[in-house]
């Protein structure tokens, strides 16, 4: 018998496996807020499914891409997501 719980965790598994490459290319392309915006999705799924295992690299990928965006303090902010 297949849980709601079990069904939910696969789609969260499935999706976050490539959001962190799909925002890594969207910040490549320049769509920037796309990226971070994908990334911010992808954690809050990751976080209610509490599955914290995608979000180490959304991280990651989060801190490559706000130095890109050229706000004032984005290196500092970026370099937050590595620690």
């Amino acid at each position: 018998m297949t849980t709601t719980v079990g069904t939910d965790f696969a789609r969260v598994t499935d999706r976050d496996k490539t959001s962190g490459a799909r925002a890594e290319a969207s910040g490549r392309t320049g769509q920037i807020a796309d990226g971070l915006v994908m990334l911010e999705e992808a954690n809050a799924r990751s976080e209610r499914a509490e599955e914290c295992w995608p979000i180490t690299e959304l991280l990651r990928v989060k801190g490559e891409l706000l130095p890109l965006r050229g706000a004032p303090g984005a290196t500092a902010l970026a370099e937050e997501h590595f620690r």
